[in-house]
């Protein structure tokens, strides 16, 4: 009988601590959530005031946006562009990265420019920007123009919000928090933005 009770009271000591763990583990899943949202609103209020403060819109020349960050550990300056629907890398760029690619049979059509062979693909290279860390893939392709490109393949990939009047890059995603300048470079001329995979539509700019 004594044994019985005894057994019932460790039974019911280990019930009250795996509750404890439970309402713990929620506890500080529910902090972190908070957390998160905290750091989007601070990041979205940041923003709400620069765009108040921010000087009267004036014609500006045509201009890109890039962004300084590192890529495979590497320092780099990437061009942003919503237009391009995948991520790019010249050939020579992702060798001085040594980024690791596999080889691909796809055709690149360009326009104005006749079909050409894709030179790889290059899967979950380590990325970072600011404070915010993660991974993402780059298409091996050639290029004349610029040599590293972010395509949507990679803003569909992260919460993020550009700003190209204010030049900020703004990232609320699990890697990290944070907002990055973004850096104007005048264009030289004109530029079109289509290249195309077969069965795969895919743009960039130059060609």
């Amino acid at each position: 009988m004594i044994a019985a009770t005894r057994k019932d009271q460790a039974s019911a000591q280990v019930g009250s601590s795996g509750e404890q763990e439970a309402q713990a583990a929620n506890s500080e899943k529910g902090k972190g959530h908070a957390d998160g949202l905290f750091n989007h609103m601070a990041l979205f209020n940041h923003m709400t005031l620069a765009a108040l403060a921010a000087k009267k819109h004036s014609v500006r020349a045509r201009e890109s946006l890039f962004v300084d960050g590192e890529v495979n550990g590497r320092a780099v300056r990437i061009m942003v562009d919503t237009g391009a629907t995948h991520n790019f890398v010249t050939e020579q760029k992702a060798k001085e990265l040594s980024l690791a690619f596999v080889t691909n049979d796809s055709m690149l059509k360009t326009v104005n420019c006749l079909p050409t062979n894709v030179n790889g693909l290059a899967p979950r290279v380590s990325l970072t920007l600011g404070g915010w860390k993660g991974e993402t893939d780059f298409s091996v392709v050639p290029m004349d123009v610029f040599d590293i490109v972010l395509g949507l393949n990679f803003w569909y990939e992260i919460n993020a919000f550009i700003s190209p009047r204010l030049n900020q890059l703004a990232i609320c995603d699990e890697g990290g928090s944070c907002i990055v300048p973004l850096i104007r470079v005048a264009q030289s001329g004109t530029r079109l933005s289509a290249m195309q995979l077969v069965a795969t539509l895919m743009e960039i700019v130059g060609c």
